[in-house]
C-alpha cells in the first residue's frame, strides 16, 4: 500500500441486525435489507478500497465461507422476517439481500433465497426480491441457480481489466477476474443489472481505456441495464476520489454507445 493509500478509519459501523431499514435507496426506493452475515466483522470475498465498511479483515476475506462463527442461522432469519412481514408497513418495494459483505457467502444462501421468496409470497406479495452482490460466487452453479430465482439480481463489475480489478476490489485468493466475467456472460436473467462504482485517479477505473474495456465486457454480458455511481459514503482508502455528476453522465453516454446497453448514472 502506497503512502497515498492511507486507510480511512472513519467508516460506517456494521449492521448489527438480520433485518434493517426499510432503506430509502437511490435505485430501489424503499428496500428492506436482509443481512445474513456476521455482526463482528465484514465477511467478503473482496476488500474494496472504496468500501463504506472499511477493508476486510484477513480472517473474513475468503472466497468460500466455512467455519465462520456468528453467522445468523436459517431459523433466525426466517423467524425475524416472518414476524416483520406479517405487520410490515405499506410501500416496501424490495426485500434485498445485502448487509455486512457478500451475502452469497452464507453456506445456506440457496435455502435462504427459497425461504425469503416463500415468506414474501405468503405475507407481502407486492414486494420484489433483490440481491446486491460482488458477483464472485456466480462461478458456483448452485449460487447461480439461487440468484436466478430472485426478481432483480444486481451484480457488481467495477473493472474492465484484471489489473484494475485486483487493484480496487482486492479479491480473496482463488478468485479470478476472467472467471467472474465469464460467469456473468453465462448468466441469463431478464432483469439482470450490472452496477459499478467509478472513482477518479490514474490508477483506478474511470480512465478512458478502462471505461472502453469495461463497456466491451458489458456488451458481452448484455444485462437489462447498468447502474454507475461514485462515492456517497466514506471509503476504506483515503485516496479514492469522487466523480461529479457531469463526469458520470458523460461516462454513461459513452459506455451506452459502446455496449449497446442502457447505462444510468446515479
Amino acid at each position: 500500500m502506497s503512502e497515498s493509500d492511507k486507510i480511512n478509519r472513519d467508516v460506517l459501523d456494521l449492521k448489527q441486525e438480520c433485518l434493517y431499514g426499510p432503506v430509502k435507496s437511490r435505485r430501489l426506493k424503499s428496500s428492506l435489507g436482509i443481512n445474513v452475515l456476521p455482526a463482528d466483522g465484514k465477511l467478503c470475498s473482496f476488500s474494496c478500497i472504496y468500501c463504506q465498511y472499511g477493508l476486510t479483515q484477513k480472517s473474513y476475506h475468503v472466497a468460500e465461507a466455512s467455519g465462520i462463527p456468528a453467522l445468523p442461522s436459517f431459523d433466525q432469519v426466517e423467524a425475524e422476517l416472518a414476524t416483520y412481514l406479517k405487520q410490515a408497513p405499506r410501500g416496501i418495494r424490495y426485500i434485498t439481500f445485502s448487509g455486512n459483505g457478500e451475502a452469497t457467502l452464507h453456506p445456506e444462501f440457496p435455502e435462504l433465497v427459497d425461504m425469503v421468496i416463500r415468506l414474501r409470497d405468503r405475507y407481502y406479495p407486492p414486494a420484489k426480491t433483490a440481491l446486491l452482490s460482488n458477483s464472485t460466487r456466480m462461478t458456483d452453479r448452485k449460487i447461480r441457480d439461487a440468484v436466478a430465482k430472485l426478481d432483480t439480481p444486481i451484480m457488481k463489475l467495477d473493472a474492465g481489466s484484471k489489473e484494475v480489478f485486483d487493484r480496487i476490489n482486492r479479491p480473496a485468493p482463488g478468485i479470478e477476474f476472467d472467471g467472474v466475467v465469464q460467469s456473468l456472460i453465462d448468466f441469463e436473467h431478464p432483469n439482470l443489472i450490472i452496477q459499478a462504482l467509478l472513482m477518479g485517479g490514474d490508477r483506478f477505473n474511470a480512465t478512458d481505456d478502462e471505461i472502453e474495456s469495461w463497456a466491451g465486457l458489458i456488451k458481452q454480458i448484455d444485462p437489462r441495464e447498468v447502474h454507475i455511481y461514485s462515492l456517497d459514503r466514506p471509503s476504506a482508502i483515503k485516496s479514492v476520489l469522487k466523480l461529479n455528476r457531469q463526469t458520470l453522465e458523460s461516462i454513461a453516454d459513452r459506455a451506452s454507445e459502446i455496449s449497446g446497453v442502457e447505462v444510468l448514472a446515479f
